[in-house]
């Protein structure tokens, strides 16, 4: 179990939910049941009473259960103070796999968390050559009309903010696809509109066996609902949230969205509605995702010498 795992990447409120969900029962994979965040707590002083204390890891294995004390003790057999990030990965993957016994036929891991996208480097570095990497990829009017509808909104300052955070996104993304063989991108339309040609696709770069199971969204084995930033509850797989962004967001902020971002979004797919940027303006998007680009590898390259000094 050590030597195979996945992980869901990508700009928050992409789809990584329910890609996830689709591969929850699959008899091959031992998923985690929520997002990790492990570089937020394994630097910790307690590593496993931080975890549990402050993510949803506390509230699945409540207090004054026994599979609350299965969890935490086999943690704290793996997890003896503050840890690398293999480290604690592995005595989480452990501790669930102990409080809620698997499934004979589970080879491989797989953890979500969409901002782990920033650390792909180190997670392949932690984990190995072999470790499969799914990032989910989504129109980004409809990732911001999510976004607004789960965090809030604050007028076109919060729009250009978003962009430069996309077009960051998108091109880490295209550096991995070139380096990494084993990083794959996945789009959230292609899924909801194709699912069993996408899901077999995805099998297939998991190095999994096809199952039906792939094609039904779960949680622990339970049918899941959609992840709705809009408060709707939906089984299964639908194509109703591609263009909702159309209804939410308002006509100034897709204007500015586009002229920001059209560039990228066509080489990705997605037509923009209104006519391109000024060329100023796609200069000025593109010099602030390679600024960003720039300060992920310096921070990339500080944590490789750190673990090599250790």
């Amino acid at each position: 179990m050590a030597d195979r795992a996945a992980f869901i990447v990508g700009v928050a409120r992409s789809g990584t939910s329910l890609f996830v969900s689709l591969l929850d029962d699959h008899p091959e994979l031992s998923v985690l049941p929520y997002e990790s965040k492990v570089l937020d707590w394994c630097g910790a002083a307690d590593p496993v009473s931080e975890l549990l204390g402050n993510s949803r890891y506390g509230t699945l294995f409540p207090e004054g259960t026994s599979e609350r004390d299965l969890l935490e003790s086999e943690m704290r057999a793996h997890i003896r103070g503050p840890t690398d990030m293999r480290t604690a990965l592995l005595g989480l993957v452990a501790g669930v796999r102990r409080a809620r016994p698997p499934r004979p036929t589970e080879s491989m891991w797989v953890e979500k968390t969409p901002k782990h996208l920033r650390s792909v480097p180190l997670i392949a570095r932690a984990f190995g050559a072999d470790t499969r990497f799914v990032c989910m990829l989504r129109d980004p009017r409809a990732v911001l009309s999510s976004q607004h509808k789960r965090w809030g909104r604050a007028g076109t300052v919060s729009v250009r903010a978003f962009c430069r955070r996309w077009a960051t996104a998108d091109a880490l993304t295209r550096q991995f696809e070139q380096e990494l063989p084993h990083f794959r991108v996945f789009r959230y339309e292609d899924l909801v509109a194709a699912p069993e040609q996408t899901m077999r696709a995805a099998a297939e770069h998991l190095g999994i066996a096809w199952n039906d199971s792939l094609l039904a969204p779960s949680r622990r084995g339970e049918d899941w609902a959609a992840n709705s930033s809009f408060g709707r509850t939906v089984k299964g797989l639908t194509t109703d949230a591609v263009e909702r962004w159309r209804e939410e967001l308002e006509p100034r902020e897709v204007r500015v969205l586009e002229r920001l971002l059209g560039a990228r979004m066509e080489r990705r797919g997605y037509a923009p509605d209104g006519p391109g940027g000024l060329y100023w303006r796609r200069a000025y998007m593109e010099g602030a995702s390679l600024w960003s680009l720039w300060r992920e590898r310096r921070r990339w390259r500080k944590a490789e010498s750190a673990s090599q000094e250790g």
